[in-house]
């Protein structure tokens, strides 16, 4: 709900925040001129009866003028961009002079909220747009997104296709509704067989695509240099006995050298890219020579089918990493998932760790097996989880396997806690990396990206579990509303569950002076331990009410 009585009138470009029900909102204004279509920053008045645009060519905003109006040869827009994706159902016009007909668009960029967009032709042209028209000429509730929609950036305006403009009204109210999540892709079992007659060498870089039970994949190939990490793209060969890489070391890739191999001083990677997430559980190494030890790696990013990935030691380090490791000589099945996490991203290497390197395989086959989709929140009840539920591997219904299906959808740009310094994950499998942490609750030194540990000990951990239950039940994909709930007992009795993860954000960020009197780090630490035990079991612990 937007009121308040600021003037009518001020400087162009002003933003205004609001939070409900742990989203928030930065609401600004925009004009675009009608002949030319320039646009201009416009002053945000807030109002009793909602929130008005006063543009360049309106003075002091008197009479109807500090409205969202499309006269005058301008049309006034007011830009929202929220801190995660939501669904704004309707628009309640608070004000409204002669007519309300109103044009909005729903879309996502990348963090608005900390990314603040300026308006123009080229990034509405990249929304959805609609339009709600009426003869009517009261206050009311405009429908803006029959299609229910979500986005994290909402932009109002009075018609702009309006051929006799005569528009005024203010946005007096959003209302949103649930994000719903749909289920991942389910993936049946199925395997890939990979076979051909390809020459032992060819361009670097080249990529071959496979298909098989609707799911598709492309592979390609890299290798990296044992002394001094230099990665580089290969050559991927497609023969009798499946998929084998030369290296820029290997000229014709004669003998055994057109294999994932280790030797002669480079790692060989293949990378496979698939079109939705899958769970595959092993590879069929259907060429060996010497010896046939395994790392892979198994991660999720976006769209990576579409969006063709160079492999790096960063990118790596975000995924979940295994070994599999044998003594025998023979082509086999290599076990490469012990966990059975789900992921769009698999890259299978020789052991890059092996002392004395001799690995020499093809890749014959990948076997898939099912996505399991974790059930729908109960309708009842809370949902939190403790760090090492949200950091377990990934398996059947657990919290970790909720992290992983969800984590692109909650986090499309990542995760960050802590205040002046920060932990920022981009990925669940870096979450996983992390989770859970122990040591000494203490605080931030500095901000890091995808650490493993911090020097913050375990309120880190909590920290970091406690947001991701919060924002899962802020999403919907858990039931809603657990960040307003309430501490019932002890230290911070009263203080809503939104209310201790500021202050705990701000604590481990450095801020050890927000602590309340006669509440110490490790009393802190307590607390957030206790709200994620709250719900662990599906059953309250009676800690919040």
């Amino acid at each position: 709900t937007f009121s308040g009585s600021s003037s009518t009138s001020g400087s162009a470009g002003n933003i205004r925040t609001f939070t409900v029900g742990g989203v928030s909102v930065k609401a600004s204004a925009f004009s675009r001129t009608r002949t030319g279509g320039s646009w201009s920053t416009a002053y945000l008045g807030l109002y009793g009866n909602g929130l008005g645009v006063t543009d360049g060519s309106e003075g002091s905003g008197g009479g109807d003028s500090h409205t969202v109006d499309n006269v005058g040869g301008r049309d006034n827009y007011i830009l929202f961009e929220f801190n995660q994706p939501v669904v704004v159902d309707r628009a309640f016009l608070g004000y409204v002079v002669g007519d309300s007909d109103v044009t909005a668009w729903i879309g996502t960029t990348t963090d608005p909220y900390n990314n603040h967009l300026t308006l123009n032709d080229t990034l509405l042209g990249g929304f959805l747009s609609e339009e709600n028209l009426t003869t009517s000429s009261s206050t009311r509730w405009a429908d803006i997104n029959a299609g229910g929609v979500a986005g994290n950036v909402l932009v109002i305006a009075a018609q702009v296709a309006d051929t006799t403009p005569e528009d005024y009204f203010k946005v007096n109210k959003l209302d949103l509704v649930c994000v719903t999540t749909p289920p991942p892709p389910v993936c049946e079992p199925a395997t890939f067989t990979f076979s051909g007659s390809s020459s032992t060498s060819g361009s670097a870089g080249n990529i071959r695509t496979f298909t098989v039970g609707g799911v598709s994949v492309k592979a390609s190939a890299f290798s990296r240099t044992r002394t001094g990490g230099s990665w580089s793209t290969a050559y991927l060969g497609l023969y009798g006995n499946g998929l084998g890489v030369t290296d820029g070391s290997e000229g014709s890739g004669g003998g055994d050298s057109h294999t994932v191999d280790n030797v002669g001083g480079r790692d060989n990677y293949i990378l496979f890219e698939f079109n939705q997430p899958v769970v595959v559980d092993r590879a069929f190494l259907g060429y060996v020579v010497g010896d046939s030890d395994v790392t892979a790696w198994i991660g999720t990013t976006t769209d990576p089918y579409n969006n063709h990935l160079t492999l790096n030691d960063t990118l790596l380090g975000g995924f979940l990493s295994e070994e599999n490791l044998t003594t025998s000589s023979s082509t086999r099945w290599a076990d490469i998932n012990a966990g059975s996490v789900a992921g769009n991203v698999l890259v299978i290497a020789a052991q890059v760790a092996d002392t004395t390197p001799e690995d020499y395989f093809k890749v014959n086959k990948l076997d898939l097996v099912c996505v399991t989709t974790p059930p729908p929140p109960s309708p009842s009840g809370f949902s939190t989880f403790t760090q090492g539920g949200w950091g377990a591997p990934p398996a059947g219904n657990n919290p970790a396997m909720l992290l992983q299906n969800s984590f692109l959808l909650v986090y499309p740009s990542g995760v960050t806690v802590g205040g002046v310094k920060t932990l920022k994950f981009t990925s669940a499998a870096a979450i996983m990396n992390f989770l859970p942490a122990g040591g000494t609750p203490g605080v931030l030194s500095q901000s890091l990206t995808n650490p493993t540990t911090s020097p913050a000990g375990v309120l880190a951990g909590q920290v970091l579990a406690l947001r991701l239950s919060v924002d899962f039940s802020d999403a919907g994909i858990t039931q809603a509303g657990l960040g307003d709930l309430t501490v019932a007992s002890g230290t911070l009795s009263g203080q809503t569950v939104d209310q201790v993860l500021a202050l705990a954000n701000a604590v481990l960020g450095g801020n050890t002076g927000a602590l309340p009197a006669g509440v110490t780090i490790s009393g802190l630490n307590a607390v957030v331990d206790a709200i994620n035990n709250s719900f662990n079991d599906g059953s309250s612990s009676g800690y919040l009410y």
